[in-house]
């Protein structure tokens, strides 16, 4: 069985894609800068490895990544699930009165956290001639954030998103000569840790009241599962998926379409 690693494993999303991976028969490593989250993930799955990892920090990144491949073996995927505005606790704002140091931690994972860990599994997933990359992006970087009154200051979540479907595409073409599939999910309106669906129903409700239509959900009428995004990012890494590269898978549930 083949190893992959899932940043962010200790968030909701990160939960949805590691079962959905062992259920596929993948091996999973679970890195958290929450050790809390980490463990509890770990524990609900049956006792997955987990590390503490910041993926801001390259050095950290790539100390941990040399750890993994020594105990584990190779390393056959990298999904990057680590981020997120509520996780990473960046207030609304507009881009006149945002605290720039907001920019930096929103960047800091979405952006420099995607490129650290592709730059530093790279090297071994060429050693072995195959294996995949999958980042979660987002809806709002496929079509510039939702209404305002939904998600004020959605600019700079969106600007971050929208640079992990461009890196995605660019890094497909440069590792696909190596056997290696770089692809993109892109969630819309998720249930998650921050946010369980009392939360979501609770703020659909808040928004219909204040701008009628803002708080729609799909046209499938729900909420998007963590399941949702864990079963398409299996897929993306399956040999089923082996003619897929670049792509930015759309879950919004047709909440967006282009």
């Amino acid at each position: 069985m083949e190893l992959a690693i899932v940043t962010g494993g200790g968030g909701a999303l990160g939960r949805g894609v590691a079962t959905a991976l062992k259920a596929k028969g993948w091996r999973v490593m679970l890195l958290d800068m929450v050790q809390e989250h980490a463990q509890e993930v770990s524990t609900e799955l049956g006792g997955l490895p987990w590390k503490i990892l910041d993926v801001t920090k390259l050095a950290d990144v790539q100390r941990v990544f040399a750890e993994i491949a020594e105990e584990h073996g190779a390393i056959g995927a990298l999904v990057n699930a680590a981020g997120g505005a509520m996780s990473l606790r960046v207030p609304k704002a507009d881009v006149a009165t945002q605290n720039p140091e907001h920019w930096d931690r929103m960047i800091g994972v979405n952006i420099y956290g995607t490129f650290n860990t592709c730059h530093t599994v790279a090297p071994y997933l060429k050693r072995n001639g195959k294996g995949g990359i999958v980042s979660l992006a987002s809806g709002a970087g496929m079509q510039g954030g939702p209404p305002i009154a939904r998600q004020s200051g959605a600019a700079l979540y969106s600007a971050t998103k929208a640079g992990v479907i461009a890196f995605t595409q660019a890094l497909s073409q440069e590792l696909g000569p190596h056997g290696i599939r770089v692809n993109a999910v892109s969630p819309g309106r998720n249930e998650s840790r921050a946010k369980p669906l009392a939360r979501m129903l609770e703020m659909q409700k808040e928004e219909e009241s204040s701008d009628p239509g803002s708080g729609r959900v799909s046209p499938l009428i729900r909420f998007g599962r963590p399941s949702d995004i864990g079963d398409a990012v299996a897929f993306l890494l399956s040999e089923e998926a082996s003619y897929i590269t670049g792509c930015c898978l759309d879950l919004t549930g047709g909440i967006r379409m282009h």
